[in-house]
Formats: structure tokens, sequence, C-alpha cells
């Protein structure tokens, strides 16, 4: 996934920072690198989940804009956190582009025009080169996920499938890796199940109103993960994974099929699928997994990923 900032988060005009627009743009990227902070020290993955792409040329300009260059004196606390956002931006979440691992680009780049009056044209000039670079590049990694503010955001003239525009940082997370081997934990777990919820919420129009409900996992079904070796699947069971205990926990059911399956001791047990046949690709292997209520409480007991192995 790439990720990118509206240059509008960056750099602003001087005529701009004296009507005072930069409140609600400082305002909201905090608030977005706020969450992404308790998200990364939750799984202890500071400054590794979500990154933005930068280049030397769109840097230069943004620091050349830099508000405290207009030596402010009302806005001495924004200028503080104007400073404070780019240093983290920039210096501990850049990617920086192109690099030497870029794969080369190619000839068909779409075109595309990004207009903001709040945007210094020399910033918005490396930003469009960027962005165009990036669009050209031929990456496996096609879509790019442009954050924006809900006000004063840059104007893309252009269509293209590969560019997503977004408010919403939990669209910035990449579900699958919260179940590498690095990062998978308790916590990074629930964590994956809220993020998907909300990004299903977004794309593909799940009830936004449903509450999760009260869940823990069992001993046992983090033995069946570890002896199953879910870290070694690809990204796509990954994510079907995560959406599997999300219907669970939001008690929704749009492709696992819940329903009960005996007992454990005295509850009793549920079924969800993961792939209820597989995936095709000489890949049929019954995907599911078990857990049970107490009180109100959902258990989740087993995983396992092959359940008529052998039948």
């Amino acid at each position: 996934m790439r990720n990118y900032l509206d240059p509008v988060y960056l750099a602003i005009t001087d005529e701009a920072w004296q009507k005072r627009v930069y409140s609600d743009i400082f305002d909201s990227l905090q608030a977005m690198l706020d969450y992404i902070k308790e998200v990364e020290i939750t799984t202890n993955t500071r400054y590794q989940l979500v990154r933005f792409k930068m280049s030397d040329e769109l840097f230069a300009q943004i620091y050349n804009n830099n508000p405290f260059k207009n030596e402010p004196k009302i806005q001495a606390f924004y200028t503080r956190l104007f400073n404070d956002i780019l240093l983290e931006v920039v210096s501990k979440r850049a990617d920086w582009c192109p690099s030497l691992s870029c794969p080369p680009f190619h000839q068909n780049i779409p075109r595309f025009k990004f207009e903001n009056n709040c945007i210094p044209n020399d910033v918005l000039t490396e930003w469009n080169k960027l962005l165009s670079q990036c669009l050209s590049c031929q990456s496996n990694d096609l879509v790019l996920y442009l954050l924006t503010p809900a006000h004063y955001q840059t104007v893309v003239t252009g269509e293209s499938d590969f560019i997503k525009i977004t408010r919403y940082v939990v669209q910035l997370f990449e579900i699958p890796r919260f179940l590498s081997e690095n990062i998978l934990s308790e916590a990074g777990l629930k964590i994956a199940v809220d993020i998907l919820y909300q990004q299903r919420v977004l794309t593909e129009n799940w009830e936004a109103t449903q509450q999760a409900q009260d869940y823990v996992f069992d001993d046992f079904f983090w033995e069946t993960i570890e002896n199953n070796r879910l870290v070694d699947e690809d990204d796509e069971y990954k994510e079907r994974f995560i959406s599997t205990q999300a219907q669970v926990v939001y008690d929704t059911d749009v492709n696992i099929r819940k329903h009960k399956y005996g007992k454990i001791t005295k509850y009793t047990q549920y079924s969800a699928d993961i792939f209820k046949m597989g995936r095709g690709r000489n890949d049929n292997r019954c995907s599911r997994i078990f857990y049970y209520k107490i009180k109100s409480v959902i258990h989740f007991y087993e995983y396992n990923p092959d359940f008529h192995k052998g039948e």
C-alpha cells in the first residue's frame, strides 16, 4: 500500500496562514497521527504500519514554505504543532521516492491536475511530480491512498481506479500485517478486528451502527493459530480470517455462514467460515473458526484451516 498526504497538510500560502485556515487542517492531521501512534504503540510497531511517500524535491519546497518563516506571533502554538508534525512525517514516516528499490517507470503516465489555492505553487508542482512518478511506476502495489482533510483538500481532476481519496485514517492500514510473525498478539488482533470492520463500513456498506460484543481468546485458540501456522498464510487468507472474526464480534453474517456445531463442555459451539470450500487455485480447504458464548461474552475457541482434511 502506498500512502500520500494531501500537501495542504504540509504547506500553506502566506495568505492562508494569515486567514488561519491552518486550525482545521493541522488539528485534523494531529488527530490522525495520534490514532496511528496509539495503534503502533499497542502493537509495538512504532513508525512501521503507516508511512507516507515523499521526494527530496517536495521536502525542499515544504521547508521553503514552512510557516515558521512567517514569524507568526499569535499563532505560535500552531507553528510548534506544524514543526512537530513535519518532523514526524518527514523524518520518521517518510518513504523516499524515487528510491533505488523503485521499479522502472513506464511511459503511459496518467494525466491529472491537482489544484488547491491554499498551497504554494512550488509545493503543488513537486507534489504533482511525485504522484505522476508513482502512478507511472511498475509496482505490484498499484493503489495510491491519498489522505485529505475534511476542508481545504486538494482537488484532483482526472479519474483513476488507482487513486483512492479518503478522510479516514483506518483505510491506510494493511490488515494482513497484524497477523505477521512479529506483530501477532491479542491486542493487535483486537485492533485489526475493529479497523477491518470500520474499513468495510466505508467500502462495502457494512452496518455502521452495529456495536462490538465482548470477546476473549481461549488459550486453545492461540495454540491452534500457532500449530497451524496462520502467520504463513497469504494476505488474502489473513484478511478473510480477520473478516470472519469481525463478523462474529459485530454480530453480522456477510459470508461466514454462522451456525451451531455441537457443544464445548456444556456450551453450544458455533462455526464460522473463513472459506467454505477453499478459494480454488488448488486450495479447497474448508477453513473455520469455532467459538462459544458464556452469558454475553464470545470465547474464540479454535482455528481449523482444513476442517475436512482426511475425509
